[in-house]
């Protein structure tokens, strides 16, 4: 049996049937693209209300926790009140102790620094006292060697 040739009807139609499946499948892609994307701003939606509600929470728990931790009384007895007096002495100390220590090393430093200036000028005073001392003496050496025109030998 030889094959039969396609008549022009089913050729249309063949081809009519591949735009609507080629149309229904780009629809379907645009659509889920479209899903996707509103399930994306609902998730940051949610995640930022979560975050809201999480810090709305904390700061509820600290006010709650602060406003119990004014209502707490001292107590009144006297080796409680011996201890805090005890606590805020040490306190106090530790603070005397690390200022003076500041204190202390700035002073040690201007000390040094006093002490570097003072022999810095103590060797230029010498310096210059030898430099003068060796001058003299050179020039009496030049004098011996050559002498000066200006005076006349006695």
């Amino acid at each position: 049996m030889a094959a039969r040739k396609k008549s022009a009807k089913r050729a249309a139609k063949k081809g009519a049937r591949t735009a609507r499946r080629t149309a229904r499948r780009t629809a379907r892609r645009t659509r889920r693209a479209t899903r996707k994307v509103a399930r994306k701003q609902v998730r940051r939606a949610k995640k930022v209300a979560r975050r809201v509600r999480r810090t709305v929470k904390s700061a509820a728990r600290t006010a709650s926790r602060r406003s119990r931790r004014t209502v707490r009384k001292r107590a009144r007895t006297v080796r409680a009140a011996a201890r805090r007096v005890a606590v805020s002495a040490g306190r106090t100390a530790r603070a005397l102790a690390r200022a003076g220590a500041l204190r202390a090393t700035n002073a040690g430093r201007r000390a040094i620094a006093r002490g570097a200036l003072s022999v810095a000028e103590t060797v230029q005073t010498a310096s210059h006292s030898v430099g003068d001392a060796t001058a003299a003496a050179l020039e009496s050496v030049a004098d011996q060697i050559t002498p000066d025109p200006t005076v006349k030998p006695a």
